[in-house]
């Protein structure tokens, strides 16, 4: 106990924390668009908190953003064991994804669609496992659910597009494509609608 910053006595006075939360959310913040500078805010927020689950979590997807995903797993780990988020599992899910642990994958977006029926995020990374598992047709049918539901979905098309194109659909696939460019300009849309017959 301490004198406190408007001089009352017999209350914790510690500013530290209090600055360590605003770098929190100056790191959350700058999420996904500068995963670089969230992650010097999110380093700060966690060394004050260290059992703080959201900073931690925030903390990894700045990592897995820039890459560095043997950092950013045991930390998405970690996040988790202190407080299973829906949000964290579907982040750390498309973490094992880029890692090529899709059996991993796959279960953790099960687990949170057990939970969430309705999580699109989760949805769609499972469309993505299947498509890498070699199983299309369950992969279309996971894209049109989550396309139905939000037909701007973030390449939902895209997804769906790699389904049918895996079936040998290549006109219907063509067309989705040209579609998600319209909505948003994208290198991986654009270089695999280009190599399209």
């Amino acid at each position: 106990m301490a004198l406190d910053e408007v001089g009352l006595e017999g209350y914790p006075s510690d500013p530290v924390p209090f600055r360590e939360r605003r770098s929190f959310h100056e790191g959350k913040r700058r999420l996904p668009q500068d995963p670089r500078g969230a992650e010097a805010y999110l380093r700060k927020a966690v060394a004050a908190f260290p059992d703080d689950a959201e900073a931690i979590g925030e903390l990894a997807f700045a990592l897995y953003l820039q890459g560095r995903h043997a950092e950013a797993k045991p930390l998405f780990e970690r996040s988790l064991a202190l407080l299973d988020s829906p949000d964290v599992r579907v982040r750390y899910a498309r973490l094992l994804y880029h890692m090529g642990r899709y059996g991993e994958a796959e279960e953790n977006y099960r687990r949170v669609l057990g939970e969430d029926p309705g999580n699109l995020d989760a949805r769609w990374g499972l469309a993505e496992v299947a498509l890498a598992l070699g199983r299309a047709k369950e992969a279309e049918l996971l894209a049109r659910q989550v396309l139905a539901v939000a037909p701007d979905y973030p390449l939902g098309r895209f997804t769906l597009a790699k389904a049918l194109l895996e079936q040998g659909r290549v006109e219907e696939a063509k067309e989705l494509l040209q579609a998600e460019l319209r909505l948003r300009p994208d290198e991986e849309v654009a270089a695999l609608l280009s190599r399209l017959p």
